[in-house]
């Protein structure tokens, strides 16, 4: 549907609607969530008025608000709350890649949502992993401290390589020595990742490689 040559009006409605009824498996809405995103972009990326991003429509000389873009808009939102399924996830990632053509998603409110999902212990590690690397993205730097933490205590082997990786992104010489540290863990993801954030943080800190990691 979303491939046709003329654009399928009213797809978002009845993809939040779909998200919403928490009788479809948890598979379908999170698949739904997922193509929030694209129809959002087919219907209101650089409309018949020009306007990149505008979240309102022309009708005669008045404007008025598109009813199923707010409900996409707070459907996102709504999925973010769903800190126990991958949903949240989903719609934040979702979300971040919006906010770069859509100036009405406030990207630093995204970043910060990243932060909180980073954060809690009760998210599930699937949208753990994504919101730390979200705030890699984003250059939250404020989320170093729970990387930091998450990179040496981290519950599973795929925390862990995350929190490393958006230390290789946000990183200053100040988290060297402890990347180092890590390039020497027996375990072979952790040293590879490791060894790949290390060079990133190093050359951010403007310190010169001396025979390798």
């Amino acid at each position: 549907m979303l491939r046709q040559d003329k654009r399928v009006d009213g797809l978002g409605g009845q993809l939040v609607a779909m998200f919403k009824d928490k009788e479809h498996d948890d598979v379908w809405r999170d698949y739904c969530v997922q193509y929030f995103g694209m129809y959002y972009n087919l219907k209101w990326l650089g409309d018949k008025q020009g306007e990149k991003g505008a979240s309102v429509e022309s009708v005669g000389a008045q404007k008025i608000e598109d009813p199923e873009r707010k409900d996409i808009e707070d459907a996102y939102w709504e999925a973010m709350k769903e800190k126990d399924k991958s949903t949240a996830g989903t719609s934040l990632l979702n979300l971040e890649s919006l906010s770069r053509m859509h100036p009405d998603f406030d990207r630093q409110k995204i970043a910060s949502k990243a932060l909180e999902l980073a954060a809690d212990n009760g998210c599930i590690e699937a949208s753990r992993i994504t919101a730390l690397r979200v705030c890699g993205m984003m250059n939250k730097t404020e989320a170093l401290p729970v990387a930091r933490e998450i990179a040496q205590t981290g519950e599973t082997i795929m925390l862990r390589m995350a929190a490393i990786a958006t230390i290789g992104d946000l990183g200053s010489k100040d988290d060297v020595e402890l990347v180092q540290s890590l390039v020497n863990n027996p375990e072979k993801r952790i040293k590879t990742i490791a060894e790949a954030a290390l060079k990133k943080v190093k050359a951010r800190a403007g310190i010169k490689e001396q025979g390798g990691v």
